[in-house]
């Protein structure tokens, strides 16, 4: 099937009705004219014709415009709801608080805060004050039975007059640390006079006068009836260097071999260990025994005397029961360039070697009991 221009088509004779059919006004018209006759007063708008549906399909009419829409009542805003009270609110109240009204009166406290059962996360507003003559305030009162989640800062109590007219704090006087109190004053040596050396001042520390300056004598000041007392030392040196001086054994310089040695061991009146302070920071530690070169039993007693360049004298009392052991009376550390001395009196049952080890110094090497390996 195909479809012809619509100009060059034939007319068609089969639709003359809609050709030829009209809008009927005649029933318009008198409704109109009836309503006009009832009601005079009123002045209707002429009733507008509807266009046939053939003037529409021909051109010669437009389709109806639809009746403007009735236009809708403006409704005013709704009027804001009242703050709710800080103190008796039952809402999650998040707003600022209002300004408080100024007047002219002193301030007075701010009364304790009532029971509130809403989530209040707002800063507490200020009260206002009235004009009324202050009374003694009572102090802050806590707020008994709150179930609410209260966030905000304490209110701060007044000043009480009673406080601030009671006499001031007497001063107090500040405790010392605990640095303070623990810190170690060491005993010192007193000019022209001797430091005894016993159970109750058992140390002594040299100054660094003392202990860099000049030499370091000690001597064994005892008498024949002790017996065949002789005097030795077992030292360490920087770079773990250890080993004995004792002149019974024909070991009177320290180390050996040096041509300036950090020890010697002489006799005059008595054996004496001279210690060379110009060397002293060779020296690491030292300790000073006595024994019996033929192994007989010792009746001790008589003197350690340590003099030094400065001068000062230290004496160690060598007070000991009898026996064939080896006492071990003094021992000296250098400590940040200061020679700390100590009283050991400690005699040990056994020879030289086990009087030296028992005091560490382990890793001589020995030839015999009482020589050691040089």
């Amino acid at each position: 099937m195909s479809i012809g221009n619509p100009a060059t088509a034939p007319a068609r004779t089969d639709l003359p009705w809609l050709r030829h059919r009209t809008l009927r006004t005649t029933s318009t018209a008198t409704t109109n004219a009836t309503t006009n006759a009832t009601s005079p007063a009123t002045s209707p708008a002429p009733a507008r014709p509807l266009p046939t549906v053939v003037d529409f399909v021909n051109g010669r009419a437009r389709r109806p415009e639809a009746a403007p829409a009735a236009p809708q009542p403006v409704t005013p805003p709704p009027a804001p709801a009242p703050a709710s009270s800080a103190t008796s609110g039952t809402s999650l109240d998040l707003s600022a608080p209002s300004a408080p009204t100024a007047h002219t009166a002193p301030p007075v406290p701010a009364p304790a805060p009532e029971v509130s059962t809403s989530l209040d996360l707002s800063a507490p507003s200020t009260p206002i004050a009235h004009p009324a003559a202050p009374a003694a305030p009572a102090g802050p009162a806590a707020p008994a039975g709150s179930t609410s989640l209260d966030l905000s800062a304490p209110t701060a109590a007044p000043a009480s007059s009673t406080a601030t007219a009671g006499a001031p704090n007497a001063p107090t006087t500040p405790k010392p640390s605990r640095s303070a109190q623990r810190a170690y004053t060491p005993t010192r040596t007193r000019r022209g006079t001797a430091t005894v050396l016993n159970a109750a001042t058992p140390t002594v520390t040299l100054t660094r006068i003392q202990s860099g300056v000049g030499a370091l004598a000690i001597s064994a000041a005892c008498s024949d009836a002790v017996g065949d007392v002789r005097l030795g030392c077992a030292y360490q040196l920087t770079g773990d260097r250890s080993s004995v001086i004792q002149r019974a054994s024909g070991l009177t310089e320290a180390p050996v071999g040096t041509r300036r040695p950090v020890m010697a061991a002489t006799k005059d009146r008595f054996e004496t260990l001279t210690i060379d302070l110009a060397q002293v920071r060779d020296l690491e530690r030292f300790v000073v025994y006595l024994y019996s070169e033929s192994g007989q039993p010792l009746r001790w007693g008589g003197t350690l005397v340590v003099e030094t360049f400065a001068p000062a004298r230290i004496e160690v009392p060598l007070a000991a029961p009898e026996s064939t052991g080896v006492l071990v009376a003094l021992s000296g550390y250098n400590v940040d360039g200061e020679i700390v001395l100590r009283n050991e009196d400690t005699v040990v049952d056994g020879p030289v070697r086990a009087a030296t080890a028992a005091f560490g110094f382990d890793r001589i090497s020995w030839l015999d009991d009482h020589t050691p390996l040089t």
